[in-house]
């Protein structure tokens, strides 16, 4: 070392770039909590190659206060903790490092990115976290017949906005209220479904539709809600905690 060279003890090291609570988040709101939860629960499904984390509020009414922290494991490999604390962005940044990708209830907390569901219902929800909706991946209609909101496309004027379908709702989409006015502003990615009927002539190699190349699911969420106003039994199809959800709610009932 020259005498003009200067003593470091230590090696720089490059800072791990983090969002708000972890290293890649998404926060999806627009809709209630159950939705969202169950939206996380399917898409997590898919993903089994990634380790993956779902960060929300509890929606009890009363917590039973406890000076101990209970760590509940199963013999299959999972593991069930609760204990105490405050959120603190800097001590969730360290519990979620190890994780591919974080999940965010955005009814909650904000996520530095956002996948945004219409919902009728919550549209003045919307607005009023207009100024958090500032990194959209996407938008997910929550029915056929949600409106895009007016004041989503006077804040981004220059974004594009597409249209998520399954195929059978393709089926009867020139059904919908205005449908050709989405089709003259929008472009259409329909996703493939089983269903004995096809799309009208018209639809076919329309310029604006594109049918995506992916694998067909047998089990939609209509069936899933279906299933449980006959009263049948569809808890196999769900995971756990989705079930409880929905039972402790009586949604579809």
């Amino acid at each position: 070392m020259s005498k003009h060279q200067k003593h470091t003890k230590h090696t720089n090291l490059e800072k791990r770039n983090n969002d708000n609570f972890a290293p890649n988040e998404i926060s999806f709101l627009g809709t209630n909590c159950g939705t969202i939860s169950d939206l996380v629960s399917k898409i997590s499904q898919r993903l089994t190659g990634y380790k993956l984390a779902y960060f929300d509020a509890s929606h009890s009414v009363e917590i039973k206060k406890s000076n101990l922290s209970q760590f509940v494991f199963h013999a299959q490999g999972n593991l069930q903790i609760e204990t105490t604390g405050k959120i603190n962005k800097f001590q969730q940044r360290l519990d979620f490092a190890q994780f591919d990708s974080v999940f965010i209830n955005g009814n909650h907390y904000e996520g530095i990115k956002q996948i945004l569901i219409l919902d009728i219902e919550k549209e003045a929800s919307v607005l009023k976290r207009l100024e958090q909706l500032d990194c959209i991946q996407f938008v997910i209609k929550l029915t056929k017949d949600t409106p895009y909101f007016s004041f989503l496309e006077e804040k981004y004027p220059n974004e594009k906005f597409c249209l998520i379908m399954g195929e059978d709702n393709l089926k009867s989409f020139h059904k919908w209220k205005n449908y050709e006015v989405i089709l003259s502003r929008h472009e259409l990615f329909v996703y493939p479904r089983l269903s004995p009927n096809k799309a009208i002539t018209s639809f076919e190699n329309h310029p604006k539709i594109t049918k995506v190349l992916a694998p067909i699911m047998e089990i939609s969420s209509t069936f899933i809600r279906n299933g449980i106003k006959d009263q049948k039994n569809i808890r196999p199809l769900l995971p756990q905690n989705v079930w409880q959800y929905l039972d402790e709610m009586n949604f579809y009932k």
